[in-house]
């Protein structure tokens, strides 16, 4: 019988594609193994090849990714790498275990840089293979829409060409999505679940499977050995070099290390910590915090930032439909990126910063869990009537005679009492300016930036094909309010906006689709295999810190691990507690500003996570460990680590 696993080789220049093929597969059916020698030889290939045989042994259907530099390297008709490929899918027929391979697709991809692969040269290569193989040729930008995009092509491949029903059989009421723009679902399957318990790498290259009846506490990650890394960055004060951002202190940094580092040590981790770092000093101190995990090893990682935030919407052109559009015009897409401020006023991408500590860049860190919690406010002050915060709705009540615990109806005056107030984890708030102030800013706003003086010589030069094409000229006022509300989004003024609506005459409607009609990929950051993202509040709303106790989630958080420490210090299951903090934030915490526009709001923080296995911290057996770590001089390294 074939084997249902699926191999995966590919090389590490496409890891993110790899990855999410891997995702769309089922992780339980993939076996996969990375080609790390960026310049690798042909003769290597011999060696190369022995190695991934045995690591992706017993699969029954592979399918290789190799990028256009590898191509160029070892996968041209010239060096005749086929017959490699023919001995990694040849295994012994007569071992149970380790059946041949029934398909493998080679998919080519194309990337921006070298050499594109010419798909003459690609067919020619395998037209004179077996019919084991199959070959495809994508371009790949890299972004997470391509990849994504490719992925789901890959699989659909795979599914309606290559495997045989019996390994992939497609489930019987598939789901989709209602929009004729979007590719097809892959077909899922509906499977039995198995549990798999942690192996050492050294032993095996295989799972082990366990049978239903035993303890499913074993499909868990290994976090009994080593140590966890605990990372934290608090900012209290700011003094921004540009005067045009305006950050206000916050009062709950020192509050929140304390919390923090009790918390995590308690779990097992060792922390270190940086106080008001700048951009470059924030950067400084993640990087020896990688590089001591590389070094170290920790069984995981745990990175708190407690900050200023706010998410800022992006226009990025896409090249390639430049050359594809008789207009010569890229068109363009929208993203949202959450950035995270620093004691000088600079900031940084949360993406970016997650994306240090993924695969491949910190290699010591694959197949182990990687926890983030932002602290900091995802605020959306450049939206035009963007609301950052929910108001909710007024409920009238009737007020007892005595006045005793009542509740405020509508236009009675509204009293806190208590000692601590709540923040935002924000810029300070833009109110809405007056008339006089935004005729001000139209005098100030003269000349064109850099930007805006591009957009705009594109969108003449759009103009220019449409009036000699065959798109007829019509009034629509629709369509001339989608191109200026786009435009005041992208912060152009008004004289900016009048220029450019006059210049756009009749085509207002195209002009918007063209340049900002696509839909906004609002992601928070990339979050990998095996990495856990928290934030503070959902997407464009307000994160909340509480005076003289901290950030209304590490205040939560830090909370709900010392109560379960205290009821069960045997066993912690984290993704089970971090469900609690939600449930503790929703219900037990609203704002007091001594302030009614502000006050009785809530906030509920946001989970994203790819774990494929339970996150169980076992502390007493972390703490022998730890034990065994202090005496050690690279871990005593990491305790004097300074940025």
């Amino acid at each position: 019988m074939t084997s249902t696993k699926i191999g995966l080789l590919y090389v590490s220049n496409v890891m993110q594609l790899a990855d999410k093929v891997c995702t769309s597969l089922d992780q339980r059916k993939c076996r996969h193994h990375s080609i790390q020698e960026n310049d690798i030889k042909p003769s290597q290939v011999t060696k190369l090849t022995k190695g991934a045989g045995e690591h992706l042994k017993g699969v029954g259907a592979l399918i290789v990714l190799a990028d256009n530099k590898h191509w160029e390297n070892f996968w041209t008709k010239k060096n005749k790498m086929q017959n490699k490929l023919e001995e990694l899918m040849d295994q012994d027929d007569d071992d149970e275990d380790n059946k041949p391979v029934s398909f493998c697709l080679f998919v080519g991809c194309n990337l921006d840089q070298g050499r594109a692969i010419q798909k003459e040269e690609h067919e020619a290569y395998f037209s004179e293979n077996t019919s084991k193989v199959s070959y495809k040729l994508v371009s790949v930008d890299m972004s997470e829409q391509s990849i994504t995009a490719v992925a789901r092509d890959i699989v659909e491949h795979l599914n309606n060409q290559v495997l045989p029903t019996r390994m992939l059989r497609p489930f019987q009421s598939q789901d989709t999505i209602d929009s004729p723009t979007n590719p097809p679902c892959t077909p899922i399957e509906n499977i039995k679940p198995e549990w798999f318990q942690p192996v050492n790498a050294a032993e095996s290259d295989n799972d082990v499977t366990v049978s239903e009846g035993e303890d499913p506490e074993e499909n868990c990650y290994n976090l009994r050995t080593r140590p966890g890394l605990c990372l934290y960055i608090g900012l209290l004060e700011f003094d921004p070099e540009d005067d045009k951002v305006e950050l206000e202190k916050r009062h709950a940094s020192c509050a929140e290390l304390k919390k923090m580092q009790s918390s995590f040590e308690r779990l097992g981790c060792f922390v270190n910590s940086v106080t008001n770092p700048t951009k470059e000093q924030a950067l400084e101190f993640l990087q020896k915090g990688k590089k001591f995990c590389e070094e170290l090893k920790p069984s995981f990682l745990v990175l708190i930032i407690s900050t200023h935030g706010q998410e800022v919407t992006k226009r990025i052109k896409n090249a390639d439909s430049a050359k594809e559009h008789p207009s010569g015009v890229a068109a363009s897409r929208h993203e949202r990126e959450h950035q995270l401020f620093f004691h000088d006023g600079k900031a940084l991408s949360t993406r970016d910063i997650v994306k240090l500590f993924e695969p491949p860049s910190c290699k010591s860190l694959a197949d182990k869990p990687r926890l983030f919690f932002i602290q900091a406010c995802r605020s959306r002050f450049n939206d035009k009537n963007h609301e950052n915060f929910d108001p909710g709705v007024m409920i009238p009540v009737q007020i007892s005679a005595s006045g005793d615990n009542a509740l405020e109806g509508p236009g009675q005056k509204h009293e806190r009492k208590g000692p601590l107030l709540d923040t935002a984890d924000a810029k300070q708030r833009i109110s809405k300016p007056s008339e006089q102030e935004q005729n001000k800013r139209v005098q100030e706003v003269l000349q064109w930036s850099e930007e805006e003086l591009e957009t705009k010589m594109q969108i003449l030069q759009y103009m220019k094909w449409l009036s000699k094409s065959d798109v007829a000229k019509e009034e629509n006022p629709d369509g001339k309010k989608n191109l200026s509300d786009a435009l005041t989004n992208n912060r152009f003024s008004q004289p900016q906006r009048e220029e450019i609506l006059a210049s756009s005459e009749g085509y207002e409607q195209d002009i918007f689709n063209h340049f900002f009609h696509e839909a906004i990929v609002s992601e928070p950051a990339s979050c990998g295999n095996d990495a856990l993202i928290m934030f503070a509040s959902a997407p464009g709303k307000e994160a909340y810190n509480r005076e003289k106790q901290g950030g209304w989630l590490i205040t939560n958080l830090e909370a709900q691990i010392k109560e379960t420490m205290d009821e069960n210090p045997e066993r912690v299951n984290l993704l089970a507690e971090l469900t609690n903090v939600s449930h503790r934030m929703a219900y037990d915490f609203e704002t007091e500003t001594n302030r009614q526009d502000d006050s009785g709001h809530k906030s509920v923080p946001c989970l994203y996570h790819k774990f494929c296995k339970d996150f169980i911290v076992w502390p007493e057996e972390l703490k022998r460990a730890k034990e065994l770590c202090e005496k050690d001089d690279k871990w005593k390294a990491f305790f004097n680590m300074k940025p």
